[in-house]
């Protein structure tokens, strides 16, 4: 595969960026089949790593309080989504299943988690290339692990990176529609009204975030072209209008997340060595972007708490 061309960073500093802002957490690859969990101040201090285990701890999310952290891990196996303190005590399990859940996201008020998982569309005979990979659908279930709901029920779509809205009335989400591209969707809290809010027929668009104030909507863009692509960053109105890019530094990225303000967005890119994937932080336009992490491990998955 093709290497991606070195980005060009800008060493300009979000402005006014300090412990105001919360913690961001984030995991980060430490070995091949080895991934922690970690998180650190806005302003890039006091950096503590918060799990320990073989295999992987990722996609971590702050509860709305930020007393919790919901994220995926391998530590009994399988997939699974699991809720930890702020301070990675008290780790419990939210789901038990053979099949693949991760990507969880917070209802508003801390009482459920949407995911995606794999566990009713595995034994599916399509009879073309989809065999060969997971189709992906939306759940929704209590942070006990109880009353799980499938959302979405299109065998033939996968559907991911689902985030609750702040005002709990719609999870925005990325679907694939057979080898289509992917495109922005949105629903219900209750799996009813889908509709499509972005699509494109040359750039995949993954990874839709919520602004604080539910007006905006940050989202990642990859070429399908994917070797010759780049990630790019975009925001959005919440109803679908007004796509614009942010990357005005031409700084690749994926996996936005806001801070709690709604002024700054935190991303995963290479590192401008090349070396491995870290974490930096812009404004909303894209301007004074600002490296976060410097540590030897490839980093992703950052989440700012609200």
């Amino acid at each position: 595969m093709e290497k991606i061309s070195k980005p060009q960073f800008n060493p300009l500093v979000p402005q006014s960026i300090g412990a105001s802002q919360g913690k961001i957490v984030f995991s980060a690859q430490l070995e091949y089949e080895n991934s922690e969990i970690f998180v650190v101040d806005s302003d890039g201090s006091n950096l503590v790593r918060l799990t320990e285990q073989e295999g992987f701890d990722t996609d971590p999310v702050w509860s709305p309080n930020g007393s919790k952290i919901a994220f995926v891990s391998t530590r009994f196996g399988n997939w699974d989504i699991y809720i930890m303190n702020a301070d990675g005590s008290n780790i419990v399990p939210v789901t038990n299943h053979f099949g693949i859940c991760s990507h969880p996201s917070w209802s508003p008020d801390g009482q459920k988690l949407v995911f995606q998982s794999n566990r009713d569309t595995q034994d599916i005979n399509y009879g073309d290339a989809r065999d060969e990979f997971d189709v992906y659908q939306l759940y929704s279930a209590n942070v006990d692990g109880s009353n799980v709901i499938r959302l979405t029920r299109d065998p033939y779509t996968n559907d991911w990176d689902s985030s609750w809205s702040p005002d709990g009335k719609s999870i925005v989400f990325s679907s694939q529609k057979d080898f289509d591209e992917p495109k922005i969707e949105i629903i219900d809290a209750d799996g009813n009204n889908r509709h499509v809010l972005a699509s494109d027929k040359v750039f995949n668009y993954i990874q839709p975030a919520w602004s604080p104030d539910g007006k905006q909507i940050a989202f990642a863009e990859i070429s399908a072209k994917a070797r010759d692509g780049i990630p790019n960053l975009l925001v959005m109105d919440s109803n679908g209008d007004n796509i614009h890019s942010v990357n005005n530094l031409l700084t690749p990225g994926t996996s936005p997340s806001w801070s709690p303000d709604g002024k700054y967005i935190a991303f995963d890119s290479y590192h401008y060595d090349e070396t491995k994937f870290t974490i930096y932080l812009m404004n909303t336009d894209g301007s004074g972007v600002k490296l976060l992490v410097n540590i030897p491990y490839s980093c992703s998955s950052a989440n700012w708490i609200r």
